[in-house]
């Protein structure tokens, strides 16, 4: 009933849990809008804006269950937006990511009950309220501890703690003695603070925030009392902040604001610019401050930067450049606007209006000069070789110029002017009654005049056979000189001397040099042409002649030849000449046109000797009929006769085909000379083949002796059968009709011949009975298959003879039939014999054992007899099926049938019953696990007498419920016995433990409604439980150790805030182990 009572109160507190969570979906969970005139704050399960000072709040995301304390601050390089959310549960960081939901950092606070938060622009604080102590978190690791802050904050708040963009922090004291607000820099040290006037004295509370204003040196501040919010203003220059009610619905627990805005500055120039010059000798700087309702956000930030203001209060102060930091303020040292005269570095630094914390602002600017002096420009050309023009800048129209020089043409106090000649040329600039002035000089050099001689203006393409293939080219003019060109190829080892050598370039008919020469500063160019003639290009023929004549060598291509050797020709010179040489010999010829000469060419003069020809085969013997293939060699043409036994009368290759012995005569020519030859063919006469055999059919297995005549020399074919395949006589024992061929010579012709040999097959006889054993008095059929003819013996016991081919047989002994059939093919028959047995098989007289009857799932013995084999129906629950002797297991009542035959022949039939009595039905129950310190009981059920018979501390064996004392785990065995002596068992098993649970809510509501007034730790298993609770800052709130006994949220005597509350419990499970869990409590109302 206990237990009934905890799982109920532990179901009504989880749907109280899903209502109050489930609230939360309306929320738009979205980021922090920075900068902002609203204060956030958790309420229940959501945060909520309430914007300043009217309202009315909207809610921008779902809070996270049990968590504690809310700011607003920098994303770190998590994945969040920035700034995001931030919060404390199970004392480490979680932030608002950029999915939308809660994510934890994994670093801890630093201290468990350091649980209230503040954001800056670089960092997160964490105060503990009891004590002061200030942790700091900068995203990379654990909170790590900063300072104790004096004053000392003990019981007195500070409800929350704010921060500003620099990392300064705010807490707020309460209670008196010392009410007021207190400002700190990041190391922890107190820099100033202000007296509270209007605060209520009290020790505990909720939130406080400080919001920017549109004057940037003001701030509001808010805090939350007693559910009523007070707002008071930080002013400049004054040290007390004094606060008042405001009527606007505001939230009662941890708020959070955006980082406080610091104001920064830059320093821009006037409307000349920030440079100085002649006509700009002084430069105005304008310093501007930044930060009037707006946030001026650090780099982790995005900018949100609005106008500059020009400072209206505290003090400026301006430094120049130099050691002594006045130099070069001509006016404005104390003002936003200064004007300067000289270039350097200029810085503001300006102090807030505000004394605390003491912001200040400093900015600087570079201001570029330039001297006294003007220096002019000259545009001019460095060498003349006509009239040209320079000029000069700066050309302001109020400027005064004077030019001088030895070779100006027209005026000379323009800013361009025109000359004709080389020199030194002078300008003078200035400004009337100004000091800027200055003068520039130019010299302008007079260009050389240059030539060029060369040794020839012609040159041959190529030097064949000392053909004038380069050129040389001499310049002046100048003291330097660089050569280059174009069809021409460089042969002097450098081309900037006064003299080089070129050769024509591939492929080209102009060559053209460029010559530029140069005294040192001036450089001119010239020219020289020079024309490529190409050599003749000239062409001989080769040429061949017959041993004993002559022929002529042209030549084309030039205009004059020349030839060598001068041996067996009639002349050297000439475009043609002739050659009687006796011997293949090469002449060569050189061609000239004007005046270049080409290269070598040949001409080979081929002597051809009279052909030599050979005509195979060396045999020239064929048979009558047959032909004789003629191939001549030697020569290119062959011509044949007579031509009348020839396939065709001209080439290298003929087909003789002649009756009788014939003489051929072949003429052949090769490179125009001719010779002959004879050639004769043989005919032989062809022998006369005549072939006769011993039998001419035969059976299949039996000979032949089969003898050719007409021949000298025989060959058989194929070897198939055959003792031998040479000689005139063979024997042959073909299996199958074939025909023989035999091939006869005499010695040089061929005849063949031929016979056949008629082969009858053996019967392939096939005998077949569907039955070779049958009963007595019972008869069979035999077939007989594969023969032409059949006989049958013995002749007892067959009938239906006649159709020889399916006989009936019915012995009465077992009896061997002989069957003769026979295949025939003119006057030759051929026999084959073959057996088939009958076998006669006694009858059967079958029996079995007597019936019996036997308990369901027990077996029996049954035995068959009567003959050698046998087979058992139905065959469920049958040890075997085809023994005589066998166990049977039947679920029922069954009748087996035995089926008793000889070797499955002639059989015959038996049955015996086997009757199946029922056994007593019984359950032990279903396993089941108890704990240690539970009663535990059997429940057996039986339709017989049930006994326990094994099993630890059973309090009554004969009882089918009963009641066990199990120290440790184990298993109970039941049976029971019914009328027919029939017995059942069935086992139980208990698991014995030690287990316990427990469960902690997260939530409750005292608000006198009678669910979920009170905080429980509810569990089984339990021996010892404490638990203790504690506020935000520490402080001991209740203590029970009863486990019933529960926080019904009072402390001493009134009803706590709405809050969330840290819970210690301690307690001793049923196995005598010591655990402990911490976690938060929200308290609702």
């Amino acid at each position: 009933m206990k237990n009934t009572t905890i799982m109920n109160n532990l179901l009504k507190i989880t749907l109280i849990v899903l209502v109050l969570f489930g609230s939360t979906l309306s929320a738009q969970n979205v980021p922090p809008a920075c900068p902002t005139t609203s204060i956030y704050a958790q309420q229940g399960n959501s945060i909520r804006a309430y914007p300043q000072p009217n309202g009315p709040f909207t809610t921008v995301i779902n809070n996270m269950p049990g968590a504690a304390g809310l700011a607003v601050g920098p994303a770190f390089n998590f994945p969040a937006p920035n700034p995001t959310w931030w919060t404390i549960s199970g004392g480490t960081y979680w932030y608002f990511n950029n999915t939308g939901t809660w994510s934890n950092t994994g670093h801890t606070t630093g201290n468990g009950a350091a649980v209230n938060i503040g954001g800056g622009g670089g960092a997160l604080y964490n105060i503990v309220g009891f004590n002061g102590g200030i942790y700091k978190y900068t995203g990379t690791d654990n909170g790590f501890f900063v300072a104790n802050i004096t004053p000392a904050f003990a019981g007195g708040g500070p409800y929350d703690i704010v921060a500003d963009m620099a990392d300064n922090f705010y807490v707020l004291k309460t209670n008196a003695p010392g009410q007021g607000l207190y400002a700190y820099n990041p190391q922890g040290v107190l820099t100033c603070s202000w007296t509270g006037v209007g605060m209520i004295n009290q020790s505990a509370g909720c939130g406080f925030s400080i919001l920017n204003t549109p004057n940037p040196s003001m701030h509001r501040v808010y805090y939350d009392a007693n559910g009523t919010d007070y707002v008071g203003n930080i002013l400049p220059g004054n040290s007390t902040i004094t606060f008042t009610a405001i009527n606007v619905p505001q939230a009662s627990c941890d708020y959070a604001s955006c980082a406080l805005s610091v104001p920064y500055g830059s320093v821009t120039a006037g409307p000349g610019g920030g440079t100085l010059t002649c006509t700009n000798p002084q430069v105005t700087l304008i310093a501007s401050i930044f930060g009037n309702n707006s946030l001026n956000w650090m780099p982790a930030y995005p900018t949100n930067t609005a106008a500059a203001q020009n400072p209206t209060c505290g003090a400026i102060n301006w430094t120049g450049p130099g050691p002594n930091t006045t130099v070069g303020i001509v006016s404005g040292q104390g003002t936003p606007t200064i004007v300067v005269n000289q270039p350097g570095v200029y810085s503001f630094t300006w102090t807030g209006c505000n004394g605390c914390p003491g912001y200040s602002v400093t900015a600087s600017y570079t201001v570029v000069g330039q001297g006294a002096t003007i220096i002019p420009v000259i545009t001019a050309p460095t060498c003349i070789s006509s009239p040209t023009q320079i000029s000069v800048t700066p050309n302001s129209a109020t400027n005064t110029i004077q030019w001088a020089g030895p070779s100006i043409v027209g005026a000379s106090n323009t800013p361009t002017i025109n000359i004709n000649g080389p020199g030194i040329y002078s300008v003078s600039i200035s400004i009337p009654n100004s000091a800027c002035a200055g003068t520039g000089t130019v010299l302008i050099n007079p260009t050389p005049t240059i030539s060029i001689g060369a040794s020839s203006l012609s040159m041959c393409a190529d030097n064949y056979n000392n053909s004038l293939n380069s050129v040389t080219l001499t310049g002046s003019g100048a003291t330097n000189y660089t050569w280059s060109s174009v069809g021409l190829v460089q042969t002097s080892a450098s081309n900037t001397n006064a003299t080089i050598t070129y050769t024509p370039q591939a492929n080209n008919i102009i060559g053209v040099a460029t010559l530029i020469g140069s005294n040192g500063t001036c450089s001119a160019s010239a020219t020289a042409s020079i024309v490529i003639i190409d050599n003749p290009l000239i062409t001989v023929t080769s040429a061949s002649v017959c041993a004993g004549n002559t022929v002529a060598i042209v030549a084309n291509g030039a205009n004059s030849y020349n030839w060598s050797p001068a041996t067996n020709l009639n002349s050297t010179t000439g475009a043609t000449v002739v050659s009687n040489t006796p011997s293949t010999t090469i002449y060569n010829v050189i061609g000239s046109s004007n005046g270049c000469n080409s290269q070598t060419q040949s001409a080979t003069v081929t002597v051809v000797p009279n052909p030599t020809i050979t005509v195979t085969p060396l045999t020239n013997t064929i048979c009558q009929g047959g032909n004789l293939t003629l191939t001549a060699t030697g020569a290119t043409n062959y011509t044949w006769s007579p031509s009348a036994s020839l396939s065709i009368g001209n080439g290298p290759v003929v087909i003789a085909s002649p009756l009788i012995t014939t003489n051929y005569l072949v003429v052949a020519e090769a490179a125009g000379c001719t010779t002959s030859a004879v050639y004769q063919v043989s005919v032989i006469a062809v022998p006369n083949i005549q072939v006769t055999s011993s039998h001419y059919t035969i059976c299949q297995n039996q000979g032949a002796l089969i003898t050719a005549n007409g021949a000298d020399n025989y060959n058989w074919s194929p070897s198939i059968g055959l003792n031998t395949t040479q000689g005139n006589q063979v024997n042959a024992h073909p299996l199958t009709t074939t025909v023989y061929h035999v091939t006869g010579n005499n010695g040089v012709c061929i005849a063949t011949g031929s016979l056949t040999i008629n082969v009858v097959q053996l019967p392939l006889l096939v005998l077949t009975t569907p039955n070779h054993k049958i009963c007595q008095g019972t008869s069979t059929s035999i077939f007989a298959s594969g023969a032409t003819n059949y006989s049958w013996s013995p002749l007892t016991g067959l009938s239906n003879m006649q159709n020889p081919t399916m006989v009936t047989a019915g012995p009465n002994v077992s009896t061997n039939y002989t069957v003769t059939g026979s295949n025939s093919l003119g006057s030759v028959t051929c026999p084959f014999t073959k057996e088939i047995l009958i076998e006669v098989v006694p009858n059967v007289t079958a029996s079995v054992t007597n019936s019996v009857a036997i308990c369901k799932g027990q077996s029996t013995r049954i035995i068959a007899y009567g003959g050698n084999t046998y087979m058992w129906l139905p065959n469920q629950g049958l040890s075997a099926s085809d023994a005589s002797d066998i166990y049977v297991t039947p679920q029922s009542t069954t009748i087996y049938t035995a089926y008793i035959s000889n070797s499955g022949n002639c059989g015959a039939t038996a049955t015996v019953l086997v009757k199946v009595n029922p056994v007593p039905d019984i359950n032990a129950g279903e396993d089941f696990v108890s704990n240690l310190d539970e009663p535990m009981y059997l429940k057996a059920t039986s339709n017989g007498t049930l006994t326990w018979i094994s099993g630890e501390g059973v309090l009554c064996a004969s009882c089918p419920n009963t009641q066990i004392m199990a120290k440790k785990s184990g298993c109970y065995l039941a049976e029971t016995v019914n009328s027919f002596g029939c017995k059942s068992r069935d086992e139980v098993c208990v698991e014995v433990t030690t287990d316990y649970n427990i469960y902690i809510p997260n939530v409750f509501t005292p608000n006198g409604d009678g669910n979920n007034d009170v905080f429980l730790v509810y569990g089984t298993g339990i021996t010892k439980l404490e638990m203790t609770i504690f506020d935000r800052w520490g402080e001991k709130l209740f203590n029970s150790k009863d486990q019933l006994l529960g926080w019904d949220g009072m402390y001493k005597g009134v009803l706590s805030k709405q809050d969330a509350y840290t819970y210690m419990v301690t307690y001793t499970s049923l196995d005598g182990k010591k655990h402990e869990k911490t976690g938060h409590v929200t308290l609702l109302k």
